[in-house]
């Protein structure tokens, strides 16, 4: 989105999105596996990610490839993974990741990156992932109240 248009959503959010209310806002955000590792950047031990087709990525870690499918992602957007058991283990020391059984689930909402983003993350009512080699979408759907 230019830069404008996001101005004018925070100009708009901050008075309560009184001009959008019943707004349905739809849209698709490509992300790259550049992105990927630039939001992953700040953890203690840097992975190198590529994103693969069927919802799955390979992190590299130190070396050793790790390969996640992703379950999920909730409007709230945790994003829940599948790992294997060691590097469950290793996932749950990594900033705003838990562990719920067999799943790694991250807030992706917690992170620093994403806290501008807040007046239209409390609208989201919907959100997919697809994977393609290189390339994540991410589909999603704002509603203003």
């Amino acid at each position: 989105m230019p830069t404008s248009i996001l101005s004018k959503l925070e100009a708009e959010a901050k008075s309560g999105f009184p001009r959008l209310r019943g707004a349905r806002i739809s849209g698709t955000i490509p992300v790259t596996d550049a992105v990927v590792n630039a939001f992953m950047a700040n953890f203690r031990v840097t992975p190198n990610v590529r994103i693969l087709g069927g919802k799955r990525i390979v992190a590299t870690v130190m070396g050793v490839p790790i390969e996640a499918t992703i379950i999920d992602i909730s409007p709230s957007l945790t994003l829940t993974l599948t790992l294997p058991w060691l590097a469950r283990k290793l996932a749950a020391r990594a900033p705003h990741v838990r562990l719920d059984g067999q799943y790694v689930l991250v807030d992706l909402a917690a992170f620093p990156q994403l806290s501008n983003y807040g007046y239209l993350l409390r609208h989201l009512t919907s959100i997919d992932v697809q994977t393609s080699d290189g390339k994540m979408l991410l589909l999603f759907q704002l509603t203003i109240m």
